[in-house]
């Protein structure tokens, strides 16, 4: 059976990761995400369907609106923040002509985890190519840069998708300063 592989954006993300699971660094941003973690799948894939891990989990750091600064959190779901055709009626986040509402959903639930291991609810996640010190939201939530997309590629290739995130910054005024 294969290892689970953890998904980091940057290297300075993988001194908490042991050596039980595989690790793709794949650099800032949904393309960058999206190309490095295809192409993890894809290979492992040439060498047979069997070798497809068991799931992703995607580690890393995030801004949190209206969340304490220093936690660890558990995405609840997952928005392409970026994607804005609201002109042409349809939802903010939602791709055109596509099925569904744009929003993706982990393929496992870390709430329980989480909670049990003294860590708070999981919360949405908005995934943008740009560094939040705004929120466009007025509730609890997440700002990264990858994470709609690893789902979006997790969900392609029917493999297994969460993501923890640890909150740096208030994706506010003072988030560069964080």
């Amino acid at each position: 059976m294969t290892r689970p592989l953890i998904v980091i954006a940057l290297e300075q993300e993988a001194d908490v990761i042991g050596s039980r699971f595989d690790v793709v660094v794949t650099g800032v941003g949904k393309v960058n995400a999206t190309l490095a973690l295809t192409a993890a799948l894809e290979g492992r894939r040439q060498q047979g369907a069997d070798t497809l891990p068991p799931y992703v989990l995607n580690i890393g750091s995030c801004g949190g609106h209206k969340v304490p600064l220093h936690q660890i959190l558990p995405a609840s779901r997952f928005f392409q923040a970026d994607m804005d055709v609201s002109p042409l009626g349809f939802a903010i986040g939602q791709t055109p002509f596509e099925e569904g509402t744009g929003e993706l959903f982990p393929s496992f639930d870390l709430s329980q985890t989480a909670i049990s291991a003294g860590l708070n609810e999981a919360l949405p996640c908005f995934t943008a190519d740009r560094f939040t010190t705004q929120s466009p939201v007025d509730h609890p939530c997440l700002f990264d840069m990858e994470a709609f997309a690893l789902a979006k590629v997790c969900q392609h290739y029917s493999v297994p998708f969460a993501s923890l995130k640890y909150v740096t910054d208030g994706a506010d005024d003072a988030a560069a300063n964080h």
